[in-house]
């Protein structure tokens, strides 16, 4: 297994970006969304052990991307499964900490994939923390 770590400097406190990763309100507009594609469904579960379900439609159909909340400690660590079952069976254990800095949050993003998903992925988690941070 390889190692997925992408970290992102955010000019808001801890508390704004986490609370944006358990936001069915929004998290929709950001988290796993792409250019092209449009949202059909958002449904967050934000408890330990309650699971989140976000599909998008794409040219190449329907992407359901899954989990279950597996840690909640705000504003610093989340933890939670992530599974695309349309590329992949498996699911993998994203972690998640903030730390508070000067003027903003340092959020550090670990996983781990097998080695063929290592370049996609950070990517993916590079795109999708930039966006996060536009829709702050």
């Amino acid at each position: 297994m390889a190692r997925v770590t992408v970290t992102h400097f955010f000019p808001y406190p801890a508390e704004r970006v986490f609370d944006a990763w358990l936001n069915q309100d929004t998290v929709g507009h950001w988290l796993f969304a792409t250019p092209e594609g449009e949202m059909v469904e958002v449904a967050l579960n934000a408890t330990v052990g309650g699971s989140y379900r976000i599909v998008e439609r794409r040219e190449e159909g329907d992407v359901l991307h899954t989990g279950i909340y597996e840690r909640i400690d705000r504003p610093h660590d989340l933890a939670f499964s992530f599974s695309v079952p349309k590329y992949d069976p498996g699911a993998v254990h994203v972690q998640i900490h903030i730390a508070t800095v000067p003027d903003g949050c340092n959020l550090t993003l670990t996983h781990d994939v097998e080695e063929k998903w290592l370049k996609p992925s950070t990517h993916g988690w590079q795109t999708i923390l930039s966006n996060l941070e536009s829709t702050l």
